[in-house]
C-alpha cells in the first residue's frame, strides 16, 4: 500500500492546516491493468473513491485530473463519473504507475482525499460458455427516421448505426442500467475498443461516449454472486444497428419461467418506443435477431413490423392495431402497458422457457411443435409469412 501525505500551502490565518492522504491499492490496479493485457487491450483503470464523494465537487477533481493527465501524455485519456468518485481509463498505457503517480500527486496539490484501486475484469468468457440457453428480450426502437443505410461508412468499413431519437436513448441507456444494478456485482462495456468500466451512476456518460466508437454492437454487462452460495447472477443488454436490443439474464438455480418474469421491466419500463419486443430462449453468449429464424430478412423489412411479428412467443409486445389482427388471443394474458402497447402472454411460461433437454432444443421439439401450431393459430394473419420476406 503506498500512502501519499500532504500540508495545504495556504497559509492564511482564514485557512485551518490540515493533512491530505492519498491511499494507492497497488495490487488490484496492476492486476487490472495486466488483464487488460491479456485481452489484447493494453490500459491503465483506476478508481478514485473519494473520502468525502459529497463534500467534494466531483467536477473540480475532474478538471484536476484532466490537466495532470494532459501534461505528462498526449494520447487519450477519458474520466467517468461512478459512485463515490471517478474511474481513471488511459488505454494503450503498459506503465501503471505512471498514471497512479500522476493522479495521486495531482489529487494530493489540490488538496483532495481519495483511495486510488481497481476492481477486476468480469470473467465472462469463461462463465457464459457453460451455459445453456435462457428466456432472452429480442426488442428494437422506434427509428428516428427510416432505416436506409446499411451499417458501413462509404469505404465499406463496419459503422454502428443506433438511429433512435436521442430522448429515447437516454431513457433507455438510464433503464438498462438500472436493470443491470440488479445484479450485486460489477459493470462493464464492451464492443468500443478496450473494456470499459461503468456503474449505475457512471453508465450513461460511458455509453453516450463508445456510441461513436463501437463496431457492430455495445453489450452492456453485470456479474455478481447470486443469492446462495455458489450461485452466480449475470445480466447483459446487447445494442445492436438500428435500435436493435437484446437483455439476457442468467442466475444459477433460478427457474427459467422466473427470469422471463424477471425480463418483463425491461419491456413494460419503455414499451412507448419500442416497434417490437418477444421473449425467447436464445444462447446468453451471443444473442442477436440476425440469430433468429428468419431474422437477418425481418430486421432489414421494418416496413412489415406495425403489421406483423416474427414469430409466436410466450411472452410478446403488441401494438393495438397488431392485437386488432390476432384471430383469437381468448387463451392469452392480455396486459395494456402503456397507450398503444398491449404485453400477450402464455398462461404457462414453464411450457415455453423451462429449461429444455439439450436434444429436444437441437432438434426444435423445445417449445412443444403442437403448443407452437396452435400459438400460430391464435395469432393467426399477424405471424409474417417467409415467402413474405
Amino acid at each position: 500500500m503506498r500512502v501519499f501525505v500532504g500540508v495545504c500551502r495556504n497559509s492564511s490565518p482564514e485557512t485551518t492546516m490540515y493533512l491530505v492522504s492519498v491511499t494507492v491499492e497497488a495490487g488490484p490496479i496492476r492486476a487490472r491493468a495486466a488483464a487488460l493485457r491479456r485481452t489484447g487491450s493494453a490500459g491503465v483503470q483506476l478508481q478514485v473513491h473519494l473520502e468525502d464523494h459529497r463534500g467534494t465537487e466531483v467536477s473540480s477533481v475532474e478538471d484536476v485530473l484532466t490537466a495532470a493527465l494532459d501534461s505528462y501524455r498526449t494520447g487519450a485519456h477519458a474520466l467517468y463519473p461512478m459512485a463515490g468518485g471517478l474511474w481513471v481509463v488511459v488505454p494503450g498505457e503498459t506503465k501503471w504507475k505512471v498514471v497512479v503517480d500522476a493522479v495521486a500527486g495531482a489529487l494530493e496539490d489540490a488538496g483532495v482525499t481519495a483511495t486510488l484501486s481497481a476492481s477486476p475484469l468480469l470473467d465472462i468468457d469463461t462463465f457464459l460458455p457453460q451455459k445453456p440457453v435462457t428466456p432472452t428480450v429480442f426488442g428494437a426502437f422506434t427509428m428516428a427516421s427510416p432505416l436506409a443505410d446499411l451499417p458501413v461508412n462509404a469505404h465499406g468499413v463496419p459503422e454502428f448505426r443506433w438511429g433512435v431519437d436521442p430522448a429515447v436513448t437516454d431513457r433507455a441507456f438510464s433503464s438498462a442500467l438500472d436493470w443491470l444494478a440488479g445484479v450485486d456485482g460489477e459493470m462493464e462495456l464492451r464492443g468500443a475498443g478496450p473494456l470499459l468500466p461503468m456503474d449505475a451512476v457512471g453508465g450513461p456518460a460511458v455509453l453516450h461516449a463508445s456510441t461513436g466508437y463501437a463496431d457492430q454492437w455495445l453489450v452492456a454487462h453485470a456479474l455478481g454472486q447470486g443469492p446462495g452460495q455458489g450461485q452466480e447472477h449475470y445480466r447483459a443488454v446487447h445494442f445492436a444497428h438500428w435500435g436493435q436490443v437484446t437483455c439476457t439474464e442468467v442466475a444459477s438455480g433460478r427457474q427459467a419461467p422466473r427470469t422471463a418474469e424477471s425480463l418483463l421491466k425491461p419491456i413494460t419500463e419503455l414499451a412507448s418506443s419500442l416497434d417490437a419486443a418477444a421473449v425467447w430462449l436464445a444462447n446468453p453468449l451471443f444473442p442477436s435477431w440476425s440469430s433468429l429464424l428468419h431474422g437477418p430478412q425481418w430486421i432489414l423489412r421494418r416496413d412489415l413490423w406495425a403489421s406483423h411479428v416474427l414469430d409466436v412467443a410466450g411472452i410478446q409486445l403488441l401494438s393495438s392495431d397488431q392485437l386488432d389482427r390476432a384471430s383469437d388471443l381468448a387463451a392469452w394474458s392480455v396486459e395494456r402497458v402503456s397507450d398503444d402497447r398491449w404485453l400477450v402472454s402464455a398462461k404457462d411460461l414453464r411450457a415455453w422457457y423451462d429449461a429444455p433437454d439439450p436434444v429436444a432444443w437441437g432438434q426444435g421439439r423445445f417449445p412443444e411443435p403442437a403448443m407452437v401450431a396452435a400459438a400460430r393459430a391464435d395469432f393467426g394473419e399477424l405471424v409474417i409469412q417467409p415467402e413474405a420476406l
